[in-house]
């Protein structure tokens, strides 16, 4: 049985999942320096997205844990857990407010009061994701994917969380914008970054990226 690996900024220990009975994941196990980008690849159904989840949700896997900078993730410890990780789902959630409106909200919370005026920042991600500006007085559910998905990153990176978890960040956008996307957050010194991602822009650095090949359990 491995070790808790302290250095390791994010841990899976040990894992096993199951879903309706089905066994999908036995056994994993990964560790996950500051500043590392790792991908998960593999199949559909291979338990990979559910494992972002398991760090934004704090509820236990079937067999194993998870931990966050030497502690381990549980229901009570997921609040302080999520200060740390910024999460971008699949399928970004559809809103009735703007994004400029979310945005804000976003940063009245508790734990992002102590984040600067994101304005400049968010001119700059906004160019930098080919997202025009105008897009940020719409209702999020008039935006097509490709848009949502784009805002959905835009938004994690205004949080400045030191962890970002990303699951299939850009399967909703053309090659050129994939390949730019995927730079930009390889090129993130600072930031320890775990992507689920079927597409090669994210793994096809491999100087700069560790994959991790998923398969179902036999």
């Amino acid at each position: 049985m491995p070790r808790t690996d302290q250095t390791a900024l994010l841990q899976y220990r040990d894992i096993s999942l199951a879903f309706n009975g089905r066994v999908i994941m036995q056994d994993f196990n990964l560790s996950i320096g500051t500043g590392e980008k790792v991908v998960l690849l593999g199949p559909s159904g291979s338990g990979k997205s559910s494992l972002l989840k398991l760090v934004i949700d704090g509820r236990p896997p079937a067999k194993g844990a998870v931990y966050c900078q030497g502690t381990k993730i549980t229901p009570r410890l997921s609040w302080e857990v999520r200060r740390t990780v910024a999460y971008v789902p699949q399928t970004p959630p559809q809103y009735e407010q703007t994004p400029r409106r979310l945005i804000v909200e976003s940063m009245g919370f508790m734990a992002n009061r102590h984040l600067d005026a994101p304005e400049q920042r968010l001119d700059e991600l906004c160019a930098d994701f080919e997202f025009a500006p105008a897009l940020l007085d719409q209702s999020l559910n008039k935006l097509s994917g490709g848009e949502r998905q784009r805002f959905s990153l835009i938004l994690a990176l205004l949080l400045d969380r030191p962890i970002l978890l990303l699951d299939e960040p850009t399967a909703a956008l053309d090659g050129k914008l994939k390949e730019k996307i995927a730079r930009y957050f390889l090129d993130l010194p600072e930031k320890t970054v775990l992507a689920v991602s079927h597409d090669p822009a994210w793994s096809q650095e491999k100087s700069r990226v560790r994959a991790i090949e998923r398969k179902e359990p036999r």
